[in-house]
């Protein structure tokens, strides 16, 4: 009797232990969260999206505050409606950050946020988000918000969380995605060579 128990029981353990086996091997390939969709209706305050954004993803694991510059493209604009699309990510080093491709910053708190210089209707868009024309001496001061390179390479990495954000009509699209890998084509950050800003 003693003996089928001992049985029972292992038999038990091993169906438990290849269940756990399996959970493991699941998360260890890496399963893509769902992107997490906010739908929001007019009138809505822009600033206070970026910021949820903002302060959802500007501490580590531990808990302290990372070294961060936030990035704005624009990649959506009808002239006619006014409605828009626009994709945010973060950046943690210098080497990851083109002057060139931006033409306009704000603050959120402690944090900078830069804007794509690719479309010229930002400033109807961020009309509440206080934004300021980037001059020459503002660089530095953008660049001091991030992890400088070592020997002239990256010391830090990390996947960057992105968001995206759509106005079509009085509806508001508002989308978090764990990864901004996995956002819309259209949406990431494609940076161009380094030194096509360098002079």
């Amino acid at each position: 009797m003693k003996l089928l128990s001992l049985c029972i029981f292992l038999f038990f353990c091993i169906i438990s232990n290849a269940q756990n086996v399996h959970r493991d091997r699941e998360s260890f390939r890496g399963e893509v969260p769902a992107p997490i969709v906010q739908e929001l209706k007019e009138p809505v305050d822009i600033k206070k999206q970026i910021e949820l954004f903002v302060n959802q993803t500007n501490t580590n694991t531990s808990g302290s505050k990372l070294p961060i510059l936030y990035t704005i493209k624009v990649y959506e604009y009808d002239t006619i409606t006014h409605d828009y699309c626009f994709s945010m990510i973060f950046i943690i080093n210098s080497l990851q950050f083109y002057p060139g491709l931006f033409t306009h910053y704000f603050m959120i708190g402690d944090y900078a946020v830069v804007i794509n210089a690719s479309n010229q209707n930002i400033k109807s868009i961020f009309s509440t988000c206080d934004i300021i024309s980037i001059e020459k001496e503002d660089i530095n001061m953008l660049i001091s918000h991030l992890v400088p390179p070592h020997d002239g390479k990256i010391t830090v990495s990390g996947q960057s969380r992105g968001m995206v954000y759509c106005k079509k009509g009085e509806n508001i699209t508002n989308t978090f995605y764990p990864f901004a890998d996995y956002m819309p084509v259209r949406a990431r950050f494609d940076y161009p060579p380094r030194n096509l800003f360098m002079k």
